[in-house]
């Protein structure tokens, strides 16, 4: 349905002096594809380039360098008429902060019309009728309506964000974070939600986080981004139960599941920078198994099973070895 095809972003930034400007490389060589019905997870520590994939994804951002295809047609090359048409009523968008998102001075039904006055979709009684439809399909009373978004809880003014994101009958969900502002009680709520909603309509969806199990939950499969590369792709069963590169590795160990007993690894090392990003692979600098071939070159995709790729010189092992805990790291201390 959309896939990008070696995308670069760069972001110009002023430093060194007023006439220096260095560049920062918020996404390199990004090669990624969301099929029609499918949840792809991307998940990395803030400033990984989350949520400027996200903004390339739903064209809000042009790439420096690469391809955007929608249905196999280049995004920016068509032209700026049939692109706001075609692909900005095909893609929704639901932000990280409901109450930042949604406009404080208009009702629930106003921020539910809105889509479809700009659209001009049907006649003013089809977008009455349509605006109360989303709001039965994402569970919230009628009521909702008549109020601001002030005085709504947090999650149920995720449930209208959600709602104006499908207000269009898009093909394609982009969720940036969209749990990380709620509190524990109602993630769930709003997770059960979005997956009740890919089954009954068929929605493809990019589910963008930090936390790593909540997306191997959600997802089909997961992209694991560091800064600004793909370091790991594939199933989510098997990124997130036999993780070959050590960064994936490291994130499991950070948010530990209630079913499997996963050690600890707290990474060490300076933290790299998108300005002047470290040769090779870039995780190099806080990795335990990081030597000289690392520094040569970004490691080229080694392959498993079912689409399962990584870019590593010295990945996890497949399966867990004798001695290893449950995640496949060794059970010592690797501080």
């Amino acid at each position: 349905m959309i896939r990008l095809d070696g995308v670069h972003v760069r972001h110009k930034a002023r430093s060194g002096g007023l006439l220096r400007r260095d560049a920062v490389h918020a996404l390199t060589d990004v090669s990624l594809e969301v099929g029609r019905g499918e949840i792809l997870g991307v998940v990395g520590e803030s400033g990984c380039g989350k949520s400027t994939l996200a903004r390339v994804l739903t064209g809000l951002q042009k790439p420096t360098e690469g391809d955007v295809l929608f249905h196999d047609r280049d995004l920016w090359r068509t032209p700026a008429a049939e692109r706001r048409d075609r692909f900005g009523s095909a893609v929704g968008v639901v932000f990280q902060d409901p109450s930042t998102a949604l406009n404080p001075r208009l009702t629930v039904r106003q921020i539910l019309r809105d889509p479809l006055d700009v659209h001009r979709r049907g006649t003013r009684a089809e977008r009455e009728n349509r605006v109360e439809e989303l709001l039965d399909l994402v569970g919230l009373p009628g009521h909702t309506l008549a109020a601001l978004p002030g005085r709504l809880s947090g999650g149920q003014r995720q449930r209208v964000a959600i709602a104006r994101a499908l207000a269009l009958e898009p093909e394609l969900i982009v969720a940036d974070e969209p749990t990380s502002a709620l509190d524990v009680s109602v993630r769930a709520q709003v997770l059960n939600l979005l997956v009740d909603l890919r089954r009954r309509l068929g929605l493809g969806m990019v589910f963008i986080s930090h936390d790593i199990q909540t997306v191997r939950y959600l997802a089909d499969r997961i992209a694991v981004l560091y800064l600004g590369r793909v370091v790991e792709e594939g199933p989510a069963e098997a990124v997130g139960g036999t993780p070959r590169h050590p960064y994936t590795e490291a994130l499991l160990s950070a948010t530990p599941s209630l079913l499997e007993d996963t050690e600890r690894i707290v990474l060490t090392g300076p933290v790299p920078s998108a300005t002047h990003p470290p040769t090779g692979c870039p995780f190099r600098t806080r990795c335990w198994k990081a030597d000289d071939e690392c520094a040569a070159a970004f490691p080229a995709p080694a392959a498993g099973a079912g689409g399962h790729r990584w870019h590593c010189v010295h990945p996890q092992p497949a399966a867990p070895p004798a001695g290893a805990t449950a995640s496949g790291t060794p059970a010592r201390s690797t501080t």
